[in-house]
């Protein structure tokens, strides 16, 4: 487990892994909840799986590299992403900082961005997904327990691509995501 990642790990080498790996994709909506959606159809979240490549190419630098499709077929999409972090640690504390670039597919951005004519309404006009390039920055942090613990909290911002800002029914440009956890090494 990374992150948000649960996996397997096919290969390691030195300074390169290769594994396999699935994570939740919680971007979802309910109609229901929120006035400005009335008439959609309802969002659902799904759990996206996939391949990952890093590769530690300095003492403090690594790249990343995933490409995820969605596992339930709700979306029918796919995300590609390459990102670099930056792991810095102090006796059992650490703290990382990441930036990547994600491309995501036209039937995922089309699931939840897009307007069927169904949907439309004034002001609300039809929108087909395209795909689109997002930026990411993070910073995440925490302090290992023993050999099996981890705590930890991140702070992450999604720049959005054009694909998705262009939707009618999306009124901001990127989103701000905090995360807490504590996790078990196995």
């Amino acid at each position: 487990m990374h992150g948000l990642n649960f996996g397997w790990h096919l290969w390691r080498s030195g300074s390169q892994s290769l594994a396999i790996v699935a994570r939740p994709d919680a971007l979802h909506y309910n109609t229901s909840e929120n006035a400005a959606l009335a008439g959609m159809t309802t969002k659902l979240a799904t759990v996206m799986g996939g391949i990952q490549w890093r590769w530690r190419f300095q003492r403090h630098l690594s790249l990343n590299a995933m490409a995820l499709t969605d596992m339930l077929r709700r979306n029918d999409g796919s995300i590609l992403s390459i990102g670099l972090n930056s792991p810095w640690r102090a006796g059992r504390w650490f703290i990382v900082p990441s930036v990547a670039v994600e491309w995501q597919s036209s039937n995922y951005v089309n699931y939840y961005f897009g307007v069927t004519p169904a949907e439309a309404q004034p002001g609300r006009p039809v929108y087909t997904g395209k795909s689109t390039f997002n930026a990411k920055a993070g910073v995440s942090f925490g302090q290992h327990f023993g050999r099996h613990f981890t705590a930890m909290a991140g702070a992450y911002m999604t720049r959005f691509g054009s694909g998705v800002t262009a939707s009618p029914i999306v009124g901001h440009t990127s989103t701000f995501s905090f995360l807490v956890g504590l996790y078990y090494h196995f």
